[in-house]
C-alpha cells in the first residue's frame, strides 16, 4: 500500500539503486537506522522500522563514497510492506549546490553515463 504527499508527483532527476548504505534518520526526538535503497540528487527511498508520516520533516545522515552527508528532508510517500521494514520516499530540502552536484554525478556514474560539466568563464 502506498500513501503519497502531493508535493512531488514526478521525479525531477535520475535515480539509481544502491546497496550497503545505511542512513541515520532523526525524526522528532527519535532516531533509527534506515537502508538507503535508491537515491537521486533530489530524493531517496529509505527502508526502516521507525514509523514516519507523509509531510514529516526529518534529518538524514549517511556516507557515500566516503563523503559524509547530512540533509534535511520531507517524507513524500509511504510504502507499507509485508515485513519488518516499511519504506519512505523523502524529498531533500535546502541541499547545498556542492552536495546536489555530488549526488547527481554519483547517479550518472552508476547509470554508466558520463558526467556533463559546464565550463563557467
Amino acid at each position: 500500500m502506498k500513501q503519497r504527499l502531493g508535493l512531488l508527483e514526478r521525479r525531477s532527476s535520475g535515480r539509481t539503486r544502491i546497496s550497503g548504505v545505511m542512513a541515520l534518520v532523526q525524526a522528532r526526538t527519535q532516531e533509527s537506522l534506515f537502508a538507503v535503497e535508491d537515491i537521486s540528487s533530489a530524493a531517496a527511498r529509505l527502508a526502516g522500522e521507525l514509523p514516519l508520516a507523509c509531510g514529516e520533516l526529518i534529518a538524514v545522515r549517511f556516507k557515500l563514497d566516503g563523503v559524509p552527508i547530512t540533509i534535511s528532508a520531507v517524507v513524500v510517500r509511504l510504502e507499507i510492506r509485508n515485513g519488518p521494514r516499511d519504506a519512505v520516499v523523502v524529498a531533500f530540502r535546502d541541499v547545498s549546490p556542492a552536495i546536489r552536484h555530488f549526488l547527481h554525478r554519483l547517479v550518472l556514474r552508476s547509470l554508466g553515463m558520463p558526467a556533463v560539466t559546464q565550463n563557467l568563464r
